[in-house]
């Protein structure tokens, strides 16, 4: 990435300038303190008639002056090497942050692509998600059986003697799986008060809407909703669009 790079970049000038500042902290008070040391030894041989006494003197300022030289190049290069590792460290902190902070848009193109057969099954299983409750209503109630038949042919209170049958067969059914409650708890040709907090979704204002809630009406329809969710177990398996099978009764 580029703001990696660049956060490199910065990093190591400032761990570099922030260690070499730290370095001549060290390194000027240390080459002071041995410049004074040299001129204080040369002031001893001076002072020393003895020939073995000045001569080592002089030795040990030789050391010193040698020390000195050198003394200054090693440590610069140590700082150097300690600043090296932690800009290589604060380089993989940050590589590391920037892993996990990685968008999640990145990992699902990573994933695999739905193969057809795959694709092709899930729309099966949606079609017999839809026509589940269809089925069931046809097995429990004759439903579609009801819907195909020509009524034209049959007198009103036949048709209201087979109604009633297939009514209360399908009742039975969804109250067993859904048991259906009414969304307002009064009576239809009630005279009732839409407070300000009401659900548009759950509750359908018809008529001469205007203005701000709350709304002062008649109640229509009680609507309709859920109280349970009960449904068999899905099998997926033969013709997804099939309602219900036939029935063929051997001889």
């Amino acid at each position: 990435m580029d703001w990696i790079k660049r956060f490199s970049r910065r990093s190591f000038l400032w761990v570099l300038f922030w260690n070499t500042l730290l370095c001549a902290a060290l390194v000027v008070p240390a080459w002071l303190g041995l410049d004074v040391l040299l001129s204080l030894g040369k002031e001893a041989a001076a002072l020393q008639p003895e020939a073995n006494v000045s001569a080592r003197i002089t030795e040990l300022m030789g050391f010193l002056g040698g020390f000195r030289l050198y003394a200054v190049g090693v440590i610069y290069a140590v700082f150097f090497l300690f600043s090296l590792i932690l800009w290589l460290c604060v380089r993989g902190s940050a590589k590391k942050a920037a892993a996990l902070a990685a968008p999640p848009e990145k990992e699902e193109k990573s994933k695999p692509q739905v193969d057809e057969k795959s694709a092709r099954q899930k729309q099966m299983d949606d079609q017999r998600r839809a026509l589940l409750l269809f089925s069931m209503l046809q097995r429990e109630g004759r439903l579609m059986d009801f819907f195909a038949e020509d009524l034209s042919l049959y007198e009103d209170d036949q048709i209201g003697a087979a109604a009633r049958g297939v009514q209360e067969s399908c009742k039975k059914l969804i109250e067993k799986h859904f048991n259906p409650q009414p969304v307002l708890d009064h009576e239809e040709g009630e005279a009732i008060t839409i407070e300000e907090d009401f659900d548009p979704a759950a509750i359908k204002l018809i008529g001469a809407v205007s203005g701000k809630p709350p709304f002062k009406g008649v109640l229509r329809h009680r609507g309709w909703r859920a109280g349970r969710f009960e449904m068999p177990t899905l099998i997926a398996q033969g013709d997804p669009r099939l309602i219900a099978p036939a029935e063929v009764e051997l001889e």
